[in-house]
């Protein structure tokens, strides 16, 4: 496994027309710089102006490095064999790390930590030593002519730019190293086929090569390297997939530029897309109800909402499953009027506990419109629904009311997994 400490370096060292810009808040205590938190972060094109903001006791402060500053920074954060890191901020001191994970891969569009890129990155958070730490997150930042920041959790969450509502890191370096060469920007899935597409604004397509792995309950396969000609790939897997993964690789160095993951056991990432195709779904209209299928007429009355529910949790808590809604008990389309995001909404606040894993998707066939509820097998089972507090299992075709004996049983299964 490449050693992701060389894997940032090589990446930062690819970049095109970056600098790093780095950003800190610090607190002067008995005339000694204590760190409240630091973020260092390679930035495409011209970043911010640097920017300075005192506050008397608290500083907070935007410096830009060139690549080889940047990377002269990062390099002293590793410890060598007997000695410990150090983060120097010029002007300000000198910190000792106290501890440094391994930077982690984070694909596009995802987030880790505190950071978010729509372009896949390097990340890591190391810590200064416990007695360079700013204890003091709760002061006011007030002075004439600068921003107000109720408190230091605020001001970070502004000034850094995070992607979270609260902050509590304190003491932290982040270092966050995107990879601007090339990504995945979308996956799509239509049954068994599947539809990439690429961005490369930095590298060549026939330089880059992408890796699949699919499997379901019944297969899985390794596909043979596939080599982009341009920013659309699409292949077929043979088979519909419950997981799927597609990793974009630089030839060069065999490095990891970016990659998607599909898996139908929970909420989707963004980027990527779950189609039915109208052939599948008259294909299942002629399958009939089943284990892992189920027809509803509508969910506009409180009977067939209750109805709803009940298979929704019969699913969660048995095996996945999909609903087809706007269809009768012979399996003929007779349209809804029923949206899917009222559904989603009935099904978050009327199953307990909510599930995250429920795609539900509007679809026109034959003129009129149907809803298919998919349905994930829940990871926090029992589930029980809230409209008649009852637990259901689904057995063949049937949804069913749990037996005690099956309830204890996920019971102390549950009661393991805590302990």
């Amino acid at each position: 496994m490449r050693d992701e400490k060389q894997a940032l370096f090589c990446v930062a060292s690819k970049q095109k027309n970056c600098e790093f810009s780095l950003k800190f808040i610090l607190q002067k205590q008995n005339g000694l710089w204590k760190n409240f938190s630091t973020m260092l972060t390679l930035v495409k094109g011209k970043a911010e102006e640097e920017a300075k903001y005192d506050y008397g006791e608290y500083i907070l402060a935007k410096k830009l490095l060139s690549v080889e500053e940047g990377l002269s920074m990062i390099s002293s954060l590793y410890p060598r064999t007997g000695e410990k890191g150090k983060l120097s901020i010029p002007g300000y001191g000198e910190f000792i790390i106290e501890s440094i994970p391994p930077a982690y891969f984070v694909p596009s569009k995802r987030g880790h930590g505190v950071a978010k890129s729509p372009w896949p990155m390097r990340y890591f958070e190391g810590r200064v030593q416990q007695d360079q730490v700013c204890q003091d997150w709760s002061q006011e930042l007030l002075n004439d002519g600068l921003p107000y920041y109720p408190d230091l959790n605020e001001a970070a969450i502004s000034f850094f730019d995070l992607p979270v509502e609260n902050f509590s890191s304190y003491g932290s370096v982040f270092v966050i190293v995107p990879d601007y060469r090339a990504r995945v920007e979308s996956l799509k899935l239509t049954l068994s086929k599947v539809e990439l597409k690429l961005s490369a604004p930095e590298i060549r397509y026939e330089d880059l090569l992408v890796k699949v792995f699919a499997k379901s309950k019944e297969r899985r396969v390794v596909f043979p390297d596939e080599h982009p000609k341009s920013d659309l790939l699409s292949f077929d897997v043979g088979f519909q997939p419950d997981h799927l993964q597609a990793i974009l690789v630089a030839k060069q160095d065999n490095m990891k530029i970016d990659g998607k993951e599909f898996a139908a056991w929970r909420s989707q990432d963004e980027g990527i897309f779950l189609e039915r195709p109208e052939e599948e779904i008259v294909s299942l209209l002629k399958a009939g109800e089943s284990q892992g299928l189920e027809y509803k007429q509508d969910a506009v009355d409180e009977k067939g909402r209750n109805d709803l529910i009940e298979t929704v949790i019969a699913f969660l808590n048995t095996n996945k499953g999909s609903i087809l809604l706007g269809i009768n008990d012979d399996g003929a389309i007779v349209g809804t009027h029923t949206h899917a995001e009222d559904l989603q909404k009935m099904i978050h606040d009327c199953c307990d506990p909510p599930p995250t894993n429920v795609r539900i998707e509007e679809k026109m066939i034959e003129g009129n419109k149907i809803v298919i509820i998919d349905v994930a097998e829940g990871s926090d089972k029992p589930y029980q629904s809230k409209r008649d507090k009852t637990w259901y299992v689904r057995h063949n075709a049937t949804d069913m009311r749990m037996e005690r004996s099956e309830l204890m049983k996920f019971i102390e299964e549950k009661r393991k997994s805590v302990w």
